[in-house]
């Protein structure tokens, strides 16, 4: 559609009419519409320019009563909203009230019509939008009635009253919600405080609908009640206790409206709020007979409940059209439950159980087991999260009784878990803590909970996630075996949570847990190989990876007992099944399984033995993921057991590992590259733990046949380099024994130096003529010939080498200082000369990122000896560096990060090296954090927000010497470009860095670390400096505004945490939003208020010296006359 001058919108000086209206409806259809992308983007334009004006406010009248598209209605009310929310303070007071009168009569007359309520919902709710922010604005001190008023208009008609309580519950979340990063803290605590002190009125109107309702239900509108139960829920996260238990509300709610289905939903999320509610001990005293009440109510009505309706995914037990019904309700009623028994099972729950003989506490807990297993995934996690905890506090609980009864012991017993959170590291190995097997003959909550701990053991087993390591996987919708490399990082989360529920509850129960899983595995073991119809491994491979999640969890007699019928089960298995797809779905169970159970392999030689020859065979299984998870679980088992592997036995003729390495061509060869890998480096980790004078032998028999390999390829090289070197196989053939090195590098660290030295010349060399032929070919032939395949490798093999010489450095300085001295002899002058030349003289395209990677290695690993080349590596690497990405923010994002790594090696490792650089140098550097901490790019803002802060910190702590100059140089333009990304909207997730590194800038003068105030650099100068630039930059802040908030900067920048000073700067920016307008008496008293705190600060400086405050006081006042 094309638009006839669009831009007459934008003209101020003529009226607005309807035929604006009308252009406007245009230009808003052509915006939304399906029109041409020219008219689209004009109208976008356009449109942008119309809502900036500062008079399009004053057109919304006539749009809203003129316009027919209510889309053009909606942005309308947009610009409104804004103006509201930005322009408020400095607009004229007859002005403020026209739009305040305006907007309130706009939403009554909406409000009364239930038809407009109903069929536009959207507009209406803008429109309260828009009062609310009104109210936020003029509530309570130009409008002090406003609550009042509302709760008065309520009883005019239902549907006004039924919009009343949308409009109460949106301020409430305006408040309470959203109002830490929309209102400036003190806004905040005003209007929360004002809107307790009159929640009377408002719970007043709640308490009215619901007994209007009772008394007369068929005489109420549904719609009014739900929507009065859905802002009591909002409202009971907040109000005063007192509302809650000195009231007929919690009655109210579970005898009228429970039982009706369209209200159970919203009156369960009230119960949610009521049970959630943390009381402290007095408050428990004083509520407890009316927490009892609701605690025995809800446990009847839940125990009513039919229960087949917890299988609302049959639709032989519940019609389909109420399955989303009974989610719903399962899924609020979990957290309900939870909530109370988190927050008062041991309080309440549990001892009028005891009071009364009942069983509630169980039941309760019996039906939230049964909620676990439902189909349906947020009430899963819900009930998940609560039998982490209640189990971490059962098994919290057993610690306490055995640490007591261990107290007069001659030993300290130590917890065998780190508990707290559901991370991946949460469970250690309970070696030396001797918990009973069967907790319930220590504790009476286990004994009682036993069945209850029995029933979520079977759920966690029928539910477990799948852990990362396995590979075979059955999908259930193709019934297809797959092979599955695909991280789901939800899944891991899941796995990571289930585990550590599963460990807590074997540590309570670790018999139990043994006979639930053999059971399990029994079962599945007899039905398997008979199904008709196709086995569902489903079952076997949860219960798999719920055995492999609790190693280490149970005592060691236990573990040997359940692992060696597990694994024998799993084998019988294994040998019945007929089809190959079935046995590649056991096998990888038992390789998962094996893999789990290092300290049964440690124990058990002859098992460990034969589980590694048993892996073996697997790597010969062609079967797409058995190889895969063959060497992966090799990898893992050697990594564990490597001491085992690699010792010598009295009844073996050598090391298990000198067997592996003689014949270890018989795996390789079947493997495919990855493979391989993985290969060598676990056999490398085992050779790792080998006598030293065993090392050098291994490794040599190890890498034989590679070396082999390339000693061939380099002597065919020298008769016809050309032909041989630069062949594209040949060139993959020295990637791949590149990698292999690289590997075992990585595992054996400094043993590797000698096989390191078989290859350094030779492979450096072609390191140099692979950079002169790549650079060649991009000269001849553009940089778009770096991608073609020949090209490519020879790319590749430089990455590969560069990765190398990381690897090897990396693992082998950590040995000590001989080993760094010995690389720092060996092999720094070779490595660096031609990688950092090469880097210099490619084009920008052909520079590998991984002498970035490596020269943060060298940084890190060999501190004081890599210092004297530092300004070499400046020369070289950084400059060009810099140049390639400081054009802009986007090009070339692996130098970006790898950059900034080399960057913070730098400051972490050689800080000392950075001041031994050319001013030039260190001026780069220190420009080059500020370009990082400027980056739109979150990781690398960050990245550059840490190092700048690191560096400040550094300076001031150890090398205060040389502070002042370099306040001299940074110090302002450091300020102001923090400042920049403070106050901008793009770098908020950098707020953390940018307030400390402020915070450490104002320290530096406030603290009078430096004081030169011929420079600026005094506390006076710098305040005034702020002030000034403040002011300057933003318009809608009133000068003494500015003053009150730097006065308060150096006033909190002394507290030696930094929330305040955080919080201060985020209700300024906050503020910065709308504009202040000229409301001088209210910033001169935070401005007076701000040079108070100032001088008390002052004076509690003083008096931590001795007779620098006066004792007396030295303004003495002279009167005429005293003396009569």
């Amino acid at each position: 559609m094309a638009l006839s001058d669009p831009r007459i919108l934008l003209d101020g000086s003529t009226p607005f009419d309807d035929a604006k209206v009308a252009l406007l409806d245009q230009v808003v259809a052509a915006m939304f519409g399906n029109t041409d992308t020219h008219s689209r983007d004009v109208a976008h334009k356009v449109l942008g320019e119309f809502k900036n004006m500062p008079e399009a406010w004053s057109y919304v009248a006539v749009i809203l009563n003129k316009s027919r598209d209510a889309n053009t209605k909606f942005v309308a009310l947009q610009i409104l909203e804004n103006t509201i929310q930005t322009r408020w303070n400095i607009l004229p007071e007859a002005e403020r009230n026209g739009i305040k009168v305006f907007v309130t009569d706009l939403v009554i007359r909406l409000a009364s019509d239930e038809r407009t309520c109903q069929t536009e919902k959207h507009f209406v709710n803008k429109v309260n939008e828009n009062l609310i922010q009104i109210v936020k604005q003029e509530w309570p001190d130009r409008w002090p009635g406003f609550i009042t008023e509302l709760c008065q208009a309520s009883k005019v008609s239902q549907s006004i009253c039924e919009n009343n309580m949308r409009l109460l519950n949106m301020l409430s979340e305006e408040v309470f919600d959203f109002g830490r990063t929309d209102m400036v803290s003190k806004k905040v605590e005003k209007l929360a405080g004002q809107l307790t002190a009159q929640f009377q009125e408002v719970f007043d109107v709640c308490t009215f609908i619901l007994k209007s309702y009772v008394a007369n239900p068929a005489g109420m509108k549904e719609s009014l009640v739900q929507q009065t139960l859905k802002c009591l829920a909002h409202f009971l996260k907040w109000i005063p206790l007192g509302f809650v238990f000195e009231t007929d509300l919690i009655e109210s709610l579970l005898n009228h409206f429970w039982e009706a289905p369209q209200f159970r939903a919203d009156c369960l999320r009230c119960l949610t709020e009521i049970a959630s509610l943390q009381l402290s001990p007095d408050g428990i005293n004083m509520f407890r007979d009316r927490v009892v009440v609701f605690w025995l109510q809800l446990v009847n009505k839940v125990l009513a409940l039919p229960p087949q309706t917890l299988r609302f995914e049959d639709v032989g037990k519940v019609p389909p059209q109420m399955r989303l019904f009974w989610e719903t309700i399962y899924c609020q009623l979990s957290l309900c439950l939870t909530a109370f028994l988190k927050n008062h099972r041991e309080t309440i729950a549990e001892p009028l159980d005891k009071e009364r003989n009942s069983h509630a506490c169980v039941q309760m807990l019996q039906q939230l087991a049964l909620m676990t297993d439902l189909q349906h995934e947020e009430t899963f996690h819900i009930c998940l999260e609560f039998w982490f905890s209640f189990a971490e506090k059962l098994l919290n609980e057993v610690h306490d009784i055995v640490k007591s009864q261990n107290r007069n012991g001659a030993s300290q017993i130590q917890a065998p878990l780190m508990l707290g959170s559901a991370d991946a590291n949460i469970v250690k190995e309970a070696e030396g803590f001797n918990l009973p097997c069967n907790s319930a003959d220590l504790s009476w909550r286990v004994k009682m909970y036993s069945g209850v701990l029995n029933d979520v053991r079977k759920v966690m087993i029928k539910k477990m996630a799948k852990p990362q390591e396995v590979y075979i996987q059955f999908d259930q919708e193709t019934g297809e075996v797959t092979r599955d490399h695909e991280v789901d990082t939800a899944e891991v989360a899941l796995y990571n949570t289930m585990r550590c529920t599963q460990v807590l509850l074997t540590n309570l129960g670790q018999e139990e847990t043994e006979a639930i899983m053999l059971e399990t595995l029994n079962a599945e073991c007899m039905q398997a190989p008979v199904q008709l119809g196709g086995w569902n491994p489903t079952a076997l491979n949860r219960l798999c990876y719920s055995i492999g999640s609790i190693s280490g969890a149970m005592r060691e007699d236990i573990e040997r007992r359940f692992l060696v019928q597990v694994i024998r089960n799993l084998l019988n298995l294994c040998e019945l099944m007929k089809e190959k797809d079935d046995k590649a779905i056991v096998a990888s169970n038992i390789m998962y399984v094996v893999g789990q159970y290092p300290r049964f392999l440690k124990a058990h030689w002859k098992f460990l033995k034969t589980v590694v020859h048993k892996l073996f065979e697997f790597m010969h299984e062609t079967f797409p993921g058995v190889q895969d998870m063959a060497c992966e679980t090799f990898l893992k088992v050697a990594q564990k057991c490597k001491q085992a592997m690699a010792a010598t036995r009295p009844e073996e003729p050598e090391p298990f590992i000198m067997e592996i390495i003689a014949n270890h061509t018989k795996e390789t060869e079947v493997l495919d590259e990855k493979q391989n890998l993985l290969f060598f480096e676990a056999v490398a980790r085992v050779i790792s733990a080998t006598p030293e004078t065993m090392k050098a032998q291994c490794v040599m028999g190890l890498m034989e046949q590679s070396n082999a390999t390339w000693k061939r390829i380099m002597e065919a090289a020298k008769a016809s380099p050309d032909t041989i070197l630069y062949s594209l196989d040949v060139a993959k053939r020295l990637v791949y024994i590149l990698r292999i090195n690289q590997r075992v590098a990585k595992a054996i660290g400094a043993a590797f130096t000698p096989q390191l030295m078989i290859l350094y010349q030779e492979m450096m060399q072609v390191y140099a003529l692979y950079s002169q032929r790549i650079l060649q070919e991009v000269q001849r032939c553009g940089p778009s010939r770096i991608k073609h395949s020949e090209v490519k490798v020879l790319h590749l093999y430089k990455r590969e080498t560069l990765h190398l010489l990381e690897t090897f450095i990396n693992t082998a300085a950590q040995e000590g200082p001989r080993c760094r001295q010995e690389i720092a002899e060996k092999l720094l002058s070779d490595l660096l000369q031609p990688v950092l030349t090469d880097y210099k003289n490619n084009i920008p395209d052909t520079r590998d990122c991984e002498v970035l990677t490596l020269l943060s290695v060298l940084m890190a690993r060999l501190d004081s000896h890599i210092s004297p080349v530092l300004p070499a590596i400046f020369e070289f690497v950084f400059e060009v560096t810099l140049d390639m990405i400081k054009i802009d923010f986007q090009s070339y994002p692996d130098h970006r990060e790898k950059f900034y790594e080399m960057l913070k090696a730098c400051n972490q490792y050689c800080f000392d090296g950075l001041f031994a650089l050319p001013s030039n140098q260190l001026k780069a550097y220190v420009e080059s954090l500020v370009w990082a901490f400027k980056h739109e790019h979150p990781s690398v803002a960050e990245q550059g927000l840490q190092v700048t802060y690191e560096f400040l910190l550094k300076l001031i702590n150890e090398k205060r010497e040389v502070l002042p100059e370099f306040c001299n140089m940074f110090y302002f333009s450091l300020m102001k470009e923090t400042l920049l990304v403070l106050t901008d909207t793009l770098h908020r997730s950098g707020f953390k860095f940018q307030t400390l590194i402020f915070m450490h800038l104002l320290r530096i003068v406030e603290f009078g670390v430096v004081h030169d105030a011929s420079k600026g650099l005094d506390r006076d100068n710098v305040m005034q400096s702020l002030i000034d630039l403040l002011s300057r930059s933003f318009q809608t802040v009133n000068k003494k505004q500015v003053e009150a908030f730097v006065l308060d900067l150096f006033n909190y920048c002394r507290d030696q945490k930094p929330a305040r000073f955080q919080q201060h700067i985020r209700d300024f920016l906050i503020s910065l939003k709308e504009f202040a307008g000229d409301n001088d008496p209210l910033f001169e008293a935070e401005r007076e208020e701000a040079l108070a705190r100032a001088r008390e600060l002052e004076r509690q400086r003083q008096m931590q010296v001795p007779g620098m405050i006066a004792q007396y006081d030295t303004t003495v006042t002279v009167r005429g006359g005293d003396d009569d």
